[in-house]
């Protein structure tokens, strides 16, 4: 079963969720709910990636959780630290091509140079 780009993405914001909740701060999700001003059955909906969450809500459970919107984003293709990595990865990744197609491009022309004597 193939997880598309939203479906990891949901699921790591509501491990973020979660573990802010649980792990740090000790709150259940009754008391999350409350702080927050949603549902306590939504919440567990989102921290399980069953539905999706919006950016009103990560900006209102960020507030709720003394943090910030972008804590929550971290580990997904939205972090702004690792997209600056995937980016660099990808420069990485050309310049080792470009490498190896010069080097493809010497053996040629010295196979070909052969050839011709």
């Amino acid at each position: 079963m193939r997880v598309n780009l939203s479906e990891r993405i949901a699921a790591r914001i509501g491990a973020n969720i979660r573990q802010r909740r649980k792990k740090e701060l000790k709150l259940t999700l009754e008391k999350l709910a409350e702080l927050g001003d949603y549902e306590p059955g939504y919440i567990s909906a989102v921290e399980r990636a069953v539905k999706r969450p919006s950016l009103s809500f990560i900006f209102q459970i960020a507030r709720a959780l003394d943090t910030s919107a972008e804590s929550l984003l971290r580990g997904t293709d939205l972090d702004p630290d690792r997209a600056t990595s995937h980016r660099k990865d990808r420069w990485h990744l050309r310049q080792q091509i470009n490498g190896t197609l010069r080097d493809l491009e010497s053996l040629l022309d010295e196979f070909l140079k052969v050839g011709d004597d």
